[in-house]
């Protein structure tokens, strides 16, 4: 069994392991996050909003169409640092460090006031946070990197263990050329960045050796952490390289032979494959796929990696590969059914919560799944594959949807900011010479007298009619001599 369900997922918790292992880390990501925590509440976030304008001379009212723009920039610029979202710790770092002498003001004035304010200024305000979060501002970025890489959707195996190399050489050149100390004392002396902190730093401050130590325990625990997440999981990746057919030497090469044989014996070892029999079938299988022709989008990276694009055609044809390399169709059947990274995953749980917020929570799951399909898989907006779908998904909808709509080409253009202009023509637009007096539209208050008269007209000749026919019948009481209010009727 080969324990590597996410490489990401990895890397964070060999981090997460790290900061456990020194106790001053972990109280700076505790404060970090009781920082974002107190910067949540409006009125705090806008005095600190305040404050970057100040500082940074930027005036919101020069332009008012970026003015909420550059107010939501900076009202969010202090990340959250959880453990549980990768890249928010280093985020926050780089964002505190930005803004430092900012958040200090602002701590500042709300310190009379606030109690968490005031206890957040008393911890921040002093040489040997700011030193520590100068030696994390240079350590973690190149975590992120690596981070990064590991999130791709096709990562390649090739890469895994050269970028985990690279992050523990940049790590150790940190550990052995970085001073943390005097990088600290030139941000804090006169014309520094954090001069206006007034922060003091003897020769004798115990913190000098306290930043050292510190930086070697750190940068120590990182690589330790690293190898003992990755020493299980990474040689046994890295023999899955043997597929990539970019790797693979030239026939006329003296390395040809040689070519995968410590691969082959690493995931016979790992897999229990007998070994000679998969030497056997590696040898011969050396030869037909470098006769394969690799799609150039392939090679280039822009569909698949070309080892996966090797292994799926092995699975796929099968039938003619079981009979003569049964191991190497066994070695790819492992390799593409196993987890190497769930980054798509995560990014789809992400996209659930921004697609069904709380005013779409009675969404149903069809209108959710399709949303999220495009979400995740449909075209970057503004381009041509994005304008030629939304207009094949238009027509298709008119055609669906038989309603009184006007003709395709009087709508508008898709995704155009010229919504009265129509997609083919013009359409043309009714004029009225200014020296003669027109009604274009004929008055309700008209049409509600014309009405009236031509219905009392009506009523009129109807009535008529009807007293016409009663004295021919000798019916009416014109002349019958009785009056009906009379009381000597009778």
């Amino acid at each position: 069994m080969l324990r590597s369900h996410c490489i990401s997922h990895r890397l964070a918790l060999a981090c997460g392991d790290a900061n456990d292992d020194v106790k001053y880390i972990s109280q700076v990501e505790q404060i970090l996050y009781q920082l974002w925590k107190w910067l949540e509440y409006p009125k705090r976030c806008a005095a600190f909003v305040k404050v970057c304008k100040s500082l940074h001379k930027i005036n919101l009212e020069s332009n008012p169409e970026k003015q909420e723009k550059i107010r939501t920039k900076l009202a969010v610029r202090i990340q959250k640092a959880c453990r549980t979202r990768w890249l928010s710790t280093g985020q926050s770092i780089a964002s505190v460090c930005k803004n430092y002498v900012a958040l200090m003001m602002t701590l500042k004035s709300f310190s009379e006031s606030d109690a968490t304010a005031h206890g957040l200024l008393k911890r921040m305000n002093n040489a040997k946070f700011v030193g520590v979060m100068l030696l994390l501002n240079s350590i973690l970025p190149h975590l992120n990197a690596l981070s990064k890489l590991f999130q791709k959707d096709h990562t390649c195996y090739t890469s895994i263990k050269p970028a985990l190399s690279c992050t523990k050489s940049a790590l150790q050149n940190i550990r052995d050329n970085f001073n943390v100390v005097d990088e600290l004392e030139q941000q804090i002396k006169p014309g520094g960045a954090y001069a206006e902190l007034e922060i003091e730093l003897s020769s004798i401050d115990p913190t000098r050796k306290f930043l050292s130590n510190l930086q070697m325990n750190y940068v120590q625990a990182l690589s330790h952490s690293i190898d003992r997440r990755f020493s299980e999981a990474c040689p046994v990746l890295q023999a899955f390289s043997i597929f990539d057919p970019t790797t693979l030497p030239a026939k006329a090469d003296a390395t040809f032979a040689e070519h995968g044989q410590q691969e082959i014996k690493i995931l016979c070892n790992k897999f229990n494959i007998h070994p000679e029999e998969a030497f056997a079938e590696w040898q011969n299988f050396k030869f037909h796929m470098e006769e394969w022709k690799i799609p150039q989008a392939v090679i280039k990276g822009e569909d698949i990696s070309p080892a996966h694009y090797v292994m799926k055609k092995i699975v796929k044809e099968q039938a003619v590969f079981k009979v003569g390399f049964s191991n190497m169709v066994q070695l790819a059947q492992i390799c593409l059914t196993q987890p190497l990274s769930n980054a798509v995953v995560e990014r789809g749980a992400s996209a659930v919560k921004r697609v069904k917020s709380r005013l779409r929570s009675s969404m149903k799951n069809d209108m959710l799944s399709s949303l999220l399909h495009i979400t995740l898989n449909g075209p970057s907006q503004k381009s041509d594959e994005c304008h030629s779908l939304l207009m094949e998904a238009t027509q298709i909808w008119r055609k669906t949807h038989i309603r009184n709509l006007p003709p395709l080409k009087t709508m508008p253009p898709v995704g155009g900011s010229d919504h009265t202009q129509s997609l083919h023509h013009v359409t043309p637009v009714l004029t009225v010479d200014c020296g003669v007096q027109a009604d274009l539209l004929p008055q309700p208050s008209q049409d509600v007298e014309c009405n009236v008269e031509v219905e009392t007209q009506k009523a009129v000749s109807e009535a008529d009619d009807y007293q016409n026919a009663l004295h021919a019948l000798a019916m009416d009481d014109s002349d019958s001599g009785l009056e009906s209010g009379s009381d000597d009727c009778f």
